[in-house]
């Protein structure tokens, strides 16, 4: 490991140079970006319980803000590593009245199906539909990993898109991509079952 590190000083400079990039500068931006939008759906649904659209003591109401202020306080937590840890540790069926954010999500859920048709119901479900968005889009730009994955399929596809356009041969080049794929697939499922590769087929 470190034999390499000394040949590849360069690469390791630039994985650094990404790492704190993201961490530091990319990461806490986005994070407050979230934060900024979530403020604005919260004060919009204040403004609707103001004009009488919805009450104020509605409880579907006060469990859409609970959710959106639970969302402001651990926005620069919130990733997949405690998404992925919350749910193994529920199961993905936690307990009704476990007082966990999804039991939450299910007493809401509850509540709007009592409200059901009314502009109150239209109001919150849209607002919960972007708030859910929000924390979706927020967990995806929290993991370096997808960045760089997302960062990488753009390049990738920029060159498939000028090779398409130079030579128009980016079928057969997507073709031999995917083959590689499936070899490797291949390749991993038989030392994962410890059977040679030619026996898959059986």
């Amino acid at each position: 490991m470190i034999d390499f590190l000394q040949a590849h000083p360069t690469l390791v400079a630039v994985a650094l140079a990404v790492w704190v990039g993201f961490h530091f500068v990319l990461r806490p931006t986005l994070t407050g970006l979230f934060r900024e939008r979530l403020f604005e759906i919260r004060d919009e649904l204040f403004d609707a319980a103001a004009d009488g659209h919805v009450r104020f003591d509605e409880p579907s109401y006060r469990l859409l803000r609970q959710e959106i202020n639970a969302a402001i306080f651990s926005a620069h937590m919130l990733n997949f590593g405690h998404v992925l840890w919350f749910a193994a540790c529920h199961k993905w069926a936690p307990r009704p009245g476990d007082g966990t954010l999804y039991d939450v999500g299910q007493r809401l859920e509850s509540r709007m199906e009592e409200i059901q048709g009314t502009p109150a119901e239209a109001i919150l479900r849209t607002a919960r539909r972007r708030v859910l968005r929000l924390c979706a889009a927020n967990l995806v730009m929290s993991s370096v990993f997808v960045v760089l994955f997302l960062a990488l399929s753009f390049v990738l596809a920029l060159i498939g898109y000028f090779v398409n356009r130079v030579s128009g041969q980016c079928a057969d080049l997507i073709d031999r991509v995917g083959q590689r794929a499936v070899d490797v697939a291949v390749e991993m499922r038989a030392d994962r079952c410890d059977e040679p590769t030619y026996a898959l087929a059986a």
